[in-house]
């Protein structure tokens, strides 16, 4: 099967997309567990004196603050999300847009296995958009099952969920066709 260019091309916008978003959430969740560990020691920190600028801003006053530009700057100069957007977004991100990618490495392993007869039958836009949602599915599967996804602290492990996200992405039309059998009347024809 000979595949059109525009659809291979397609295939890894949505890659290189998905990958962006999908590893700034990943980060934004990592920064905010680093932040609390930084913030447990907060008053010790403050307490040590320094004088340090760096990249041209104004001078750092204490460790912590030190530390703390330290933590975020190296990830905002790749991801600005990872100061703007919410905790939950971080979350939101990670289960969308690596379920996409689970959708578009499915895509690719079916071509590659010559699955296709022809390249007009690959989905290249509703596919990954399935997988898409179909993250956002496991994101919410995460709060119902949280013994599997949940750290003692109540939280969502950000590296399950990314998994569990690539994982339904790869069999999101599955998924979906189980779904429908279990609830017809939602998934009416």
């Amino acid at each position: 099967m000979k595949v059109p260019k525009t659809g291979v091309l397609l295939l890894f916008i949505w890659i290189a997309i998905s990958l962006y978003f999908g590893l700034s959430g990943l980060c934004k969740l990592y920064i905010e567990e680093q932040v609390k560990a930084l913030d447990a020691k907060k008053e010790i920190l403050q307490k040590v004196e320094i004088d340090r600028s760096i990249d041209g801003r104004p001078s750092l006053k204490n460790q912590y603050d030190y530390q703390y530009y330290m933590l975020i700057a190296n990830y905002q100069k790749i991801f600005p999300l990872v100061y703007i957007i919410p905790g939950f977004l971080g979350l939101v991100f990670t289960a969308m847009f690596f379920g996409m990618i689970g959708a578009v490495v499915n895509i690719l392993v079916r071509i590659v296995g010559n699955e296709y007869t022809s390249g007009t039958e690959v989905k290249y836009v509703s596919e990954p958009i399935l997988g898409l949602f179909t993250g956002l599915c496991v994101l919410g599967i995460s709060y119902v099952l949280p013994t599997l996804l949940v750290s003692e602290s109540d939280t969502i492990r950000p590296i399950t969920l990314m998994f569990f996200a690539l994982f339904s992405g790869l069999y999101a039309r599955k998924f979906f066709e189980k779904m429908s059998a279990l609830f017809p009347t939602f998934f009416k024809q």
